[in-house]
């Protein structure tokens, strides 16, 4: 994840190159952020998964995924997206709003918004960084024990998944709450939907 000085690497997806240009334009504030335009499902998935010729690319902090009616490329790339476990947020632009809005956003899209104005979207790509910047305090066994719990799971059942105690599984939950500053298990759960952690309805 980016600092707080550092400008986010972003991952867009979209095969109508004009479209793809105005969007690299929206995101360029002349900060240094690393930008890749991906033409399909198939590039994006290499580049999420360091394949050749992207070993060497940095990780994205946000994914932005073009919709273009009536293609399927962008709804392909969000689908196959989401079975990449912690996957980066993503961000929908759709030439419409006659897309399923909550659907998307319950499926775990962080923001959705119209192409004909794409002013807002350097900031929802700022907001959705600053949500996860927390994240940067935890381990990434911590980060999994709040994906389960945020996904329904019992302490019992998390222990089990991990292969751990369930006495290694509330230590864990307390740390969370020290790191995040959140008191409730309730809070963690708002706090993994916020952050695209889990999606609404699927654990």
């Amino acid at each position: 994840m980016p600092t707080s000085t550092t400008a986010p690497n972003v991952l867009i997806i979209d095969d109508h190159s004009p479209d793809a240009r105005l969007t690299l334009e929206a995101l360029q504030d002349g900060a240094d952020g690393h930008h890749f335009v991906a033409k399909d499902a198939r590039e994006a998935l290499a580049y999420l998964r360091k394949e050749p010729p992207f070993a060497e690319v940095p990780t994205p902090d946000v994914i932005v995924v073009g919709f273009n009616p009536p293609g399927r490329t962008g709804r392909e790339a969000f689908e196959e997206i989401r079975t990449i476990e912690l996957h980066p947020p993503i961000i929908i632009l759709s030439r419409t709003m006659e897309e399923p809005v909550s659907r998307y956003l319950h499926a775990g899209a962080a923001d959705f918004l119209v192409k004909d104005d794409l002013r807002p979207l350097r900031q929802a790509v700022d907001a959705v960084v600053a949500t996860r910047a927390p994240l940067r305090k935890l381990s990434p066994r911590q980060v999994e024990v709040l994906r389960l719990i945020a996904g329904g799971l019992a302490t019992r059942e998390i222990a089990q998944r991990l292969e751990v105690s369930g006495k290694t599984v509330e230590a864990h939950r307390a740390e969370l709450m020290r790191r995040l500053e959140i008191r409730t298990v309730a809070g963690l759960v708002r706090y993994a939907l916020r952050a695209s952690l889990v999606e609404l309805g699927r654990e």
